[in-house]
């Protein structure tokens, strides 16, 4: 039974370090996935559960804010490379409610962030 703080590596090759609690993932840790996708926050009976940080592989995507039951939920702030940030609520992993998005734009050696608002009024994936 795992109970405390340790590291365990999965057999599909994710290796978790952090706290357990009667073999589940249980308060802070860090899962670093074989496919190089990376969590670091809170847990709960082994979901992302609290406030964390996912870091996602396929195009290196952040999202740093509230987790419930393994999803985005709550505030948080979605990061696109070093261009785009959308700041709002998340419900179960989709936007909802009032965003703000920040378009950051590069001209003749200048930058320059642009800021809108956006109101989802159904909930939509990201």
């Amino acid at each position: 039974m795992r109970l405390g703080n340790g590291t365990y590596k999965y057999r599909k090759g994710d290796v978790y370090k952090g706290h357990w609690r009667v073999d589940n993932k249980h308060g802070e840790g860090v899962m670093t996935f074989a496919n190089q996708e990376l969590y670091d926050g809170q847990w709960k009976n082994s979901n992302k559960d609290g406030q964390g940080e996912m870091t996602f592989q396929n195009n290196g995507d952040v999202y740093e804010g509230e987790f419930r039951n393994d999803k985005m939920h709550g505030k948080g702030t979605y990061t696109q490379g070093d261009r785009f940030k959308s700041i709002g609520e998340w419900k179960e992993g989709k936007k909802c409610g009032l965003f703000e998005n920040i378009v950051r734009v590069r001209y003749d050696n200048d930058e320059l962030e642009v800021v809108s608002n956006s109101n989802v009024k159904r909930e939509a994936s990201f």
